[in-house]
C-alpha cells in the first residue's frame, strides 16, 4: 500500500471533510522517537521519526480542527507501545477487524500488536490444529501483518509452546503430544516437532525478529504422562530444559524469544503463587536460559509496591 493511500484510509476513518481544507505536508526525520505537529491556517507540518507517529499526528489534528495555529511537539516516552489481542476465546476476530484496530492504534500512535493464538492458526501437518475454531490461514495472517505495516504497527506472533493448549490437544490424533490435558509432553522428539511447526509457520507470516512463546500457568507440566514414563523429575529443571529446546527452534527461525514469567516464581513459591514478591533464588536464575525475555504479567494488582517488588524480582534476572 502506498503512504499517500494509507494516509487517505485514516482520514476517511477520522472524517475526510475535516481535512479536505487542509495543506498537509509530512516530513520524516531521523531523531528517534519524535513527533511534532505545526499549524498555520491551513498549512499544516507532521514531522516524526516513525511511521504510528505519522497518523497520530492526523488524530491530533483532528482534535485541534478549530485552532488555526500551534506547534504540539510530543514527548515520546516508549520505542514500543500496544497491547495483545486475545485471538483464542471461542472462534478468532475477523480479518477486517482486526485491520481497523491495527489503524486505531496507529492513530493512538502504537507501534505494536501480539496476535495471541494457542491453537487459532493452520499447519498444513496438522489439520486438527484450529479445528473448528475457525483458525486462521497464512494468507489471513499476511494480509494483517502487512496492513500493519502500512501504518507502522509491527504484528508479533504470540503463541504457546508448552501448557494452554487443551483445544488444540482435545482431539484423537493429538494425544499423543500431550503431558496433560493442556500442557504438551517435555523431552518428546514428536513434540518437537510440533513446535518447530509452530514456530516455521510464524516466521513465513511475520515479520518481526521478536516472537512471544508463552509458557504460562503449564502447572501441571511433568505430572502426568511424563511422570509415568520417567518419574517425578525437578520441575524448574524440566521447564528449562524444555525452554532450551524451543529457543533453539527460535534461533534456527532468526525469532527473538520471550515467555511469560510467571512459572519461575510459582515453581519456587510454596503456595504455588505468582505475586508473593519473593525474589527468585539463585540456583533458579542461574539457569534461566540468557536468551529468553521475561514478560511480566499482572491483572489484578493496583498497589505501586506490589508492581515495584516484582519489577525489582525480574531485574535479579538478565532477562
Amino acid at each position: 500500500m502506498e503512504l499517500n493511500y494509507a494516509i487517505k484510509i485514516a482520514e476517511q476513518y477520522l472524517g475526510e471533510e475535516l481535512f479536505a481544507s487542509l495543506n498537509i505536508k509530512y516530513n520524516q526525520t531521523e531523531q528517534n522517537d519524535y513527533l511534532k505537529v505545526s499549524r498555520k491556517g491551513n498549512d499544516v507540518v507532521i514531522t516524526y521519526s516513525r511511521l504510528s507517529s505519522l497518523f497520530r499526528g492526523l488524530t491530533y489534528i483532528k482534535e485541534n480542527i478549530e485552532t488555526k495555529e500551534y506547534e504540539k511537539e510530543f514527548n515520546i516516552r516508549f520505542k514500543t507501545d500496544g497491547l495483545m489481542l486475545d485471538l483464542s476465546r471461542n472462534g478468532v476476530m475477523k480479518v477486517e477487524n482486526v485491520k481497523e484496530l491495527i489503524l486505531v492504534q496507529a492513530l493512538m500512535g502504537q507501534n505494536r500488536l501480539l496476535l495471541y493464538t494457542e491453537d487459532t492458526y493452520e499447519m498444513e501437518k496438522y489439520p486438527y490444529w484450529g479445528y473448528l475454531r475457525g483458525a486462521y490461514s497464512k494468507e489471513e495472517i499476511k494480509e494483517m501483518v502487512n496492513y500493519g505495516k502500512d501504518f507502522g504497527v509491527e504484528l508479533i506472533p504470540c503463541i504457546q509452546t508448552l501448557g494452554h493448549l487443551a483445544n488444540g490437544l482435545k482431539w484423537g490424533p493429538m494425544q499423543k503430544y500431550k503431558d496433560t490435558d493442556d500442557v504438551l509432553l517435555t523431552d518428546n522428539e514428536e513434540v518437537y516437532e510440533l513446535i518447530e511447526d509452530m514456530i516455521k509457520t510464524s516466521r513465513e507470516c511475520f515479520y518481526s525478529e521478536d516472537i512471544h512463546i508463552g509458557m504460562d500457568e503449564a502447572f501441571t507440566q511433568g505430572l502426568g504422562r511424563y511422570m509415568k514414563e520417567h518419574g517425578f523429575t525437578n520441575r524448574v529443571e524440566l521447564f528449562c530444559r524444555h525452554l532450551a529446546r524451543v529457543i533453539k527452534i527460535c534461533n534456527k527461525y532468526n525469532f527473538k524469544p520471550m515467555i511469560w514469567s510467571d512459572m519461575f516464581f510459582r515453581l519456587n513459591d510454596k503456595n504455588n503463587e505468582y505475586y508473593s514478591c519473593e525474589p527468585l533464588p539463585e540456583e533458579t536464575i542461574k539457569i534461566i536460559p540468557e536468551q529468553v525475555k521475561l514478560v511480566y504479567w499482572d491483572y489484578y494488582h493496583n498497589e505501586e509496591e506490589i508492581y515495584d517488588k516484582m519489577i525489582i524480582n525480574h531485574r535479579q534476572t538478565k532477562n
